[in-house]
């Protein structure tokens, strides 16, 4: 029958019973929501992805009513910003008898874009000759992300009037660490060089050493 109220008649070759009245069917098949594949994107703003984030909502139909057939409402929405890293997106929705589908969910994963800079910071911008400085090496794409997907990319170090613990670094996770010393007063200065699409990257540092 229709999902609808009307005189139920039966006709054919029976032993007929017929009960005069209005039948009510009642609706209580939820409706299902389509599988829906992870979505892998790349970082394009600070903070994570919109436009290469963007999905299209999977599709809801309904066994009971064959015309059902809608986009599943999903939150965060497409058009979201995701932020850098593994965002769950949850997806329901009803029908028109109230029945709720069983929630689906599928991961957004954000990662940052290709490393396009560098930067050198000190811990200490002054200190005595007796301490060290710990100085930070960071890669960072063309919006400024740390890139922590990058474990491959080396670093060269140079030291005017200082003494380096190391100076060939590899960003792993996109930053690596080292620590600068000085046995007499004065300002030490850092460079860092890598070579990023073919291009010199460079960034520098200075730290100043008192007895």
């Amino acid at each position: 029958y229709a999902i609808n109220q009307g005189t139920v008649v039966a006709t054919g070759n029976y032993n007929v019973t017929y009960v005069a009245g209005v039948f009510s069917i009642v609706d209580t098949t939820p409706p299902v929501i389509a599988a829906h594949a992870d979505v892998n994107a790349v970082a394009d703003q600070l903070g994570g992805a919109t436009a290469s984030a963007a999905y299209t909502a999977p599709t809801a139909t309904d066994a009971a009513d064959p015309s059902f057939s809608k986009p599943a409402i999903c939150s965060p929405a497409s058009g979201s910003v995701f932020p850098i890293g593994t965002t769950q997106v949850t997806c329901n929705i009803s029908d028109v008898s109230g029945n709720s589908a069983a929630t689906t969910s599928f991961n957004v994963v954000v990662v940052p874009a290709p490393i396009s800079q560098v930067e050198l910071s000190s811990s200490l911008s002054s200190l005595d000759i007796s301490s060290s400085a710990t100085l930070t090496v960071t890669g960072k794409d063309q919006y400024g992300n740390v890139v922590t997907n990058n474990s491959t990319t080396p670093v060269i170090l140079s030291v005017d009037n200082g003494t380096l613990a190391s100076t060939r670094l590899t960003l792993a996770s996109g930053v690596k660490t080292t620590t600068l010393s000085k046995n007499a007063s004065g300002v030490a200065t850092v460079n860092a060089f890598t070579v990023i699409s073919g291009a010199l990257a460079s960034a520098e540092t200075a730290v100043t050493f008192t007895d």
